[in-house]
């Protein structure tokens, strides 16, 4: 993939991440489930790369866990993030919402302006 269409994407996943991303619950989720998944994969490459594949193994582990996570958070939006139109985009949005995107929906402080005042009025 060309780099432009890298930054593309970037720019059309935080245009559209707020739609999906408004339910206090799942931000709590994702504060926790984001982390989990980049340090899974840090950690995954620790153990590859280190030949530790008990350390590969807990990083693959904590990639799904977190994954999962999300993916339980996503259940309490009212508006589902848009549908993956093939693998290869799933692996490159996935990984762009983990290490671009949501780290910049928290430094930007949007993400604790929504968790202070929802949109979609939950319970929490």
């Amino acid at each position: 993939m060309k780099n432009s269409s890298i930054t593309a994407l970037i720019a059309w996943q935080w245009s559209i991440y707020g739609n999906s991303h408004q339910d206090r619950r799942n931000l709590l989720i994702h504060v926790v489930a984001v982390p989990l998944f980049a340090g899974g994969v840090l950690a995954a490459l620790i153990g590859l790369f280190g030949l530790a594949w008990h350390v590969l193994v807990l990083g693959l582990a904590g990639m799904a866990l977190g994954f999962a996570l999300q993916g339980i958070g996503h259940r309490y939006e009212r508006q589902a993030p848009p549908a993956f139109t093939s693998r290869g985009q799933f692996v490159i949005r996935l990984f762009i919402e983990q290490f671009v995107v949501f780290p910049r929906f928290v430094l930007s402080g949007e993400c604790l302006r929504r968790l202070r005042h929802p949109k979609t009025g939950d319970a929490i």
